[in-house]
Order: C-alpha cells, then structure tokens, then sequence
C-alpha cells in the first residue's frame, strides 16, 4: 500500500514538473515576441538608429505576415523564417551596443529557439542582454536564457540565469521566475533548495496565482515527508 502511494506521489510530481515546464516554455516564446514588440522608442533623434528600429519593425511586421499567411505551405514558412533569422542576426552584429541590437539579438534568440537551437538561443539571449543592459529588455533577455540553459540541461546555468533576471528592479515576471527556479531545483531532485524557492514565493507574493503553485508544492513535500 505504501509503495503504491508513493508512486503516485513520484507520478503526480513527474506530471506536474513537465505540465509547468511546458507551460513556462511556451510563455517564453511569447514573451520573445510580445515583449521585443515594443520595438518603437518615443524621441529618437539618431537618424541610424532610426534608421535601425524601422528595420526591426520590418523584421517583426513580415514575420507575423508570413506566420499567419495561411495561403503559404510550412516549407515556404520555414524558408522565410530563415531568410528573417539571417536579416536579424546582421541588424543585430550591426547594433551590438545599443538597443536596436538588443531587440534584434532577441528576435535571433526566438527564432533559435523555436528552431530547437538553444545554444544559439541562449548566446542571442545573452548577447541582447549585453547590448542593452539597463533596459527593461535585459532582464527579460536572461530569463529567457535560463530557460534556453534548462534544454540544454545546463541547470546550474539557468539558475544563474533567472537570478540574473530577478537582480533587475523592472523584471515585471519575478513571481513566475521564481516558481521556475523551484521547478528546476524540484526537477534536478533538490527539494530543499526547491522549497527555499517556494517558500520566498509564497512569502513575498502571497495570493499569487504562482505563489498558489508554490504553496501547493511545499503541501506535497510535507505529505510525501521530503520537508
């Protein structure tokens, strides 16, 4: 009897750890194009830098274009994806130091990563970061790196990562970083550093729906006698 509940404790925790990987991911790949679409900065003087936000927008405006044309075959998708990575990755090495490179070195890091290359994602992510580190892109640019290390399987790297994301004063998904941080301690079996996560969590952002997560995680320990 015994060892049938905790198999279906080890079974609702494998469950539960992939259900909110998957779901983290996903609000990754949105974040990647949702939050890089703020690509318009209000009193730009710099003729160039106009110049390359104007490019970007481009970038971004035929992608949706061609991601939402149903009259294109998958391959013609595919084909046009490639040719707006390789447009993104020059604008990007052109603008390595400002933030018309930063939200193109995103945009590069969404595409890789929705191609399953996420060691290419992860150095896009970095490399954004980089260009444009006080801007409210940076902080997003990490997590989103962190998220790229955890494919990888490089969890100490995406712990860094996602901490690096939450030193930021105008991160506005620290709730949601954390609750990753104690997926991703859970899901490399250190329970204790995860409950460390989970309880900060609920803690410091108490009737979140992420800190409601992580209080009913901390409940599962104590009833599987881990904490």
């Amino acid at each position: 009897m015994e060892k049938e509940e905790k198999k279906t404790i080890e079974g609702s925790i494998s469950s539960f750890v992939y259900k909110y990987r998957v779901a983290l991911i996903v609000i990754v790949a949105v974040l990647v194009l949702g939050g890089i679409a703020a690509g318009v900065v209000v009193g730009i003087s710099e003729k160039n830098t106009e110049k390359g936000y104007s490019a970007y927008d481009t970038l971004v405006y035929n992608l949706s274009n061609y991601q939402n044309d149903s009259n294109l075959t998958a391959d013609e998708v595919a084909a046009k994806e490639a040719d707006i990575l390789a447009q993104a990755k020059d604008l990007a090495s052109k603008n390595a130091k400002n933030g018309v490179g930063a939200h193109a070195f995103m945009l590069v890091g969404g595409l890789e990563f929705g191609n399953g290359n996420f060691e290419n994602a992860k150095n896009a992510w970095l490399s954004a970061a980089a260009a444009d580190s006080k801007s409210y892109t940076a902080p997003v640019s990490y997590y989103n790196a962190g998220v790229a290390c955890e494919e990888l399987k490089d969890f100490d790297g995406a712990v860094a990562n996602i901490e690096k994301a939450l030193s930021y004063d105008n991160f506005l998904l620290k709730a949601k970083a954390i609750f990753n941080l104690g997926r991703i301690e859970e899901q490399r079996g250190n329970i204790a550093k995860a409950a460390e996560y989970y309880t900060k969590l609920n803690d410091e952002y108490s009737g979140d729906q992420y800190a409601n997560l992580a209080k009913s995680r901390l409940i599962s320990f104590e009833v599987a006698g881990q904490i």
